[in-house]
């Protein structure tokens, strides 16, 4: 009878820490939409030419000119985009991308998917969305894209086959222990 509850107790246990782990997991991810066509060419909340073929998106909240990593948890792959609107408009979804941003991460054919959010801070260093704090949001509205190297009035990279890391070559490239270097965007 002893044992039984002892076995009894490390199961619940070990169900309590999955359930917490899942809860985290939940919380450090969000619902990611994208819009194309119908925007192409609209002035976009920054006052910006809204282009399908730039890496660019919509917060509620992010500074424009803000980059963030956007990685779709279903199948890993990744994209760094420019802030320069608002929205979405759904309670539900936290990031609007461009056509081409979506396309790189598979986004463009499921119309909606969970994705995760890391801003890229000036020194080329992430941060997850949910950990950013006041003083984050104070830096990140002082910065410009000037800060990141990047023109004023562009996304990040387009269709023509210009590669992000010729744009960015200081943020989008990191050393990972202390050897290589990777490219972080996936093409």
């Amino acid at each position: 009878m002893k044992r039984i509850r002892i076995l009894l107790s490390i199961v619940l246990c070990v169900v309590s820490m999955l359930l917490i782990f899942e809860i985290s997991v939940e919380a450090a991810s969000y619902k990611a939409s994208w819009y194309g066509k119908r925007h192409n060419g609209r002035k976009t909340a920054s006052g910006q030419v809204f282009q399908k073929n730039k890496r660019t998106a919509a917060h509620k909240t992010l500074p424009f000119g803000t980059l963030v990593r956007v990685t779709n948890i279903a199948n890993g792959k990744s994209t760094v985009v420019v802030i320069n609107d608002r929205g979405p408009r759904g309670r539900k979804k936290e990031i609007d991308l461009s056509y081409i941003a979506a396309k790189d991460i598979g986004l463009d054919r499921m119309g909606i998917a969970r994705v995760s959010l890391e801003v890229v801070l000036s020194d080329g260093s992430y941060i997850d969305l949910a950990d950013l704090t006041k003083r984050h949001m104070l830096a990140l509205a002082d910065m410009t894209r000037y800060d990141y190297g990047l023109p004023a009035d562009e996304g990040i990279a387009d269709d023509s086959g210009i590669e992000i890391q010729q744009q960015m070559p200081d943020i989008l490239m990191r050393e990972t222990e202390g050897v290589e270097t990777e490219k972080i965007a996936v093409d």
